[in-house]
């Protein structure tokens, strides 16, 4: 059990990501330098996710973030006719639909997005030095504005202050959180037309994040009650149960353990102290369940996951179908390294002894995540299969590990058998659940029965 006070901040985790509430409203979230940030999302800014992220080519291959009328009346009524000093950086366009064939020719699709094909309105950000074309594409604009959504908070006099765009300027549910991780993220944007999840294609929409409350119910959230998320400064961490737990304010402002981080090692062996050889390893593979987009079950600490495939991986990369994604977790052969190699480019170095030597320091670790996590199926490819039947029994469908057994697939076969599969995948989660909440008073319980283990 490890207990630690205000940690320093060592990295910005400043960005932005949409999500969408129990009514499908979809919310832009600003989440400052510190955190909590859901685990997975984007290193983004809230023009990113207009200009670049949640963006779709329409049938004539042209980036859109479509709108309706009335979720673009903000910006429709602060357009202005062009003068003398206009320019094309950061700018929304309007121009007569009649002349869209002649503008969308002249202005690279990498600079500008659609906002509304029949209102005729554009995001673009043109830079180009041909002064000539610049004047044709400048002749097609009747009106523009300045497109300047920058958001930011500032710590006074005890009190946060927010800035943002205006109230009436975009469609999106506006939550903005603080440097400090000791308050709550704040809406402070309610849309007069929010904007709705199914207004996203679908192949976009599977970006989104949700969570199942209103956002109307809610001028304070605690985004880490509803994802799994990371952070750099908290008031109280503790790393106790193969967990990381912060104390942080819930949503309801009450102060509670919330799990930020599931740190899956050996009771015997971690790969950064390890005590039982000479070789003082550094850890080569996060061992943390990769997140993707799944349903949010929170009874869990697995990174809101389920995971019932492992795909064990080594030097080579493995392309999985997008709809096994949210049953995945990543498995590695190897765990950790000497820190005397290079380990960033360890496979390009080491031969294959090697390989299968560091593989065999890291098999107690490998045994100790998969009676964790208990998936239904292993992936992995001729290589890791021929080291795992030297200490496994093996047959033609399964392998038995400990006393599990596990179905299996070749990584060359996973999109010609993708259905059996997700037949296996589909099943119940069957690893290792724990609370993602856990109270202050049963927090103390755990301390002691934790100090009580290490007395014994």
């Amino acid at each position: 059990m490890k207990t630690t006070k205000e940690y320093p901040a060592t990295h910005s985790m400043s960005t932005a990501w949409f999500i969408a509430d129990a009514d499908g409203n979809v919310g832009a979230f600003e989440f400052d330098e510190n955190g909590p940030v859901p685990f997975g999302v984007n290193e983004s800014s809230f023009e990113s996710l207009i200009e670049i992220d949640f963006v779709t080519p329409d049938e004539d291959g042209f980036p859109t973030f479509e709108m309706t009328e009335e979720q673009l009346s903000g910006i429709s009524e602060r357009l202005r006719p062009i003068d003398a000093n206009f320019d094309f950086i950061r700018s929304v366009v309007k121009i007569d639909v009649v002349n869209e064939t002649r503008f969308r020719s002249l202005v690279k699709k990498e600079d500008c997005v659609c906002l509304s094909r029949k209102l005729g309105l554009y995001i673009i950000s043109y830079w180009d030095d041909d002064k000539y074309k610049g004047k044709k594409l400048r002749d097609l604009v009747l009106e523009h504005m300045e497109f300047d959504v920058w958001n930011s908070n500032e710590w006074n006099d005890g009190k946060v202050e927010y800035e943002h765009y205006p109230d009436d300027l975009l469609p999106f549910y506006l939550y903005q959180q603080p440097y400090r991780t000791d308050k709550l993220t704040e809406r402070t944007i309610i849309p007069t037309h929010p904007f709705k999840e199914e207004q996203f294609p679908k192949q976009v929409r599977k970006k989104l994040l949700h969570i199942p409350v209103l956002f109307a119910d809610y001028t304070f959230l605690q985004i880490a009650e509803f994802f799994p998320s990371k952070m750099y400064q908290t008031e109280d961490t503790i790393s106790i149960h193969d967990a990381q737990y912060s104390l942080l304010r819930k949503s309801d402002g009450e102060k509670a353990y919330i799990c930020t981080d599931s740190l899956i090692f050996s009771k015997n062996t971690t790969p950064n102290s390890c005590k039982k050889c000479e070789y003082k390893c550094s850890l080569l593979w996060n061992l943390r369940q990769p997140y993707t987009y799944p349903d949010f079950d929170l009874d869990t600490i697995l990174y809101a996951e389920k995971p019932t495939i492992a795909l064990v991986i080594d030097k080579n990369e493995y392309t999985t179908p997008s709809n096994l994604s949210k049953y995945l977790m990543q498995l590695p052969f190897i765990m950790g390294v000497p820190r005397k190699i290079n380990y960033n480019g360890i496979f390009a170095s080491l031969c294959d002894n090697d390989i299968e030597r560091y593989a065999e320091k890291c098999r107690e670790m490998f045994e100790y995540q998969l009676n964790h996590y208990h998936p239904y199926v292993l992936i992995f490819n001729e290589n890791i299969k021929a080291f795992l039947s030297k200490h496994y029994v093996i047959n033609t469908e399964t392998i038995t590990i400990g006393d599990k057994q596990f179905h299996y697939f070749m990584a060359d076969e996973i999109e010609s058998r993708e259905t059996e599969i997700l037949a296996l995948a589909q099943q119940p989660y069957r690893g290792i659940r724990k609370p993602h909440i856990v109270s202050k008073e049963e927090m103390e319980k755990w301390k002691q029965a934790g100090k009580e283990e290490e007395k014994e």
